[in-house]
């Protein structure tokens, strides 16, 4: 990635105004321009803060949210945006980047008849248990990593 962004410069950016639950962050859209005049990439920062639900777990803090936020896209997405990436500002705040379009779509469920909500109750559904199993995943794969490396004990069998 590096490699390919180095054929660009930026030309041009701008502070871009937020939807309501991002209201006081930092959000900015950077325009990069490559050697031919096609070569055009725009790529969007917005501000990570920490998860609302932080207070209430009893987990430690992440040392970057820029990151947690990336890792939980990357969870929830079959395919992850190849610009999708963090970092920290010479502030010292925390930020995420991706490749920046706003193609975003919405289901007007007031419009949905009793089959389509059931449809969409489905996708909705479908999306939520794939991302908990990729994270399953990651979590079986941490365990077995700790039993072979001696972290934990394991035992076999029930009721020994």
């Amino acid at each position: 990635m590096r490699r390919f962004l180095s054929n660009f410069r930026l030309q041009d950016s701008a502070i871009k105004a937020v939807g309501v639950g991002s209201v006081g962050t930092r959000c900015a859209l950077r325009l990069f321009v490559g050697d031919h005049s096609d070569d055009v990439l725009v790529l969007q920062s917005k501000q990570a803060e920490p998860a609302v639900l932080a207070p209430y777990l009893n987990q430690p803090v992440p040392m970057h949210e820029g990151e947690r936020v990336v890792q939980g896209q990357r969870l929830m997405q079959t395919a992850s945006d190849a610009f999708l990436g963090w970092t920290t500002t010479p502030e010292g705040y925390h930020l995420y980047w991706r490749h920046f379009r706003d193609w975003k779509g919405s289901v007007e469920l007031t419009r949905l008849d009793s089959r389509g909500l059931k449809d969409y109750g489905a996708l909705c559904g479908w999306t939520l248990a794939k991302a908990h199993a990729h994270h399953v995943e990651l979590d079986h794969r941490a365990f077995v990593e700790a039993i072979d490396q001696g972290r934990l004990s394991a035992g076999y069998g029930l009721g020994s």
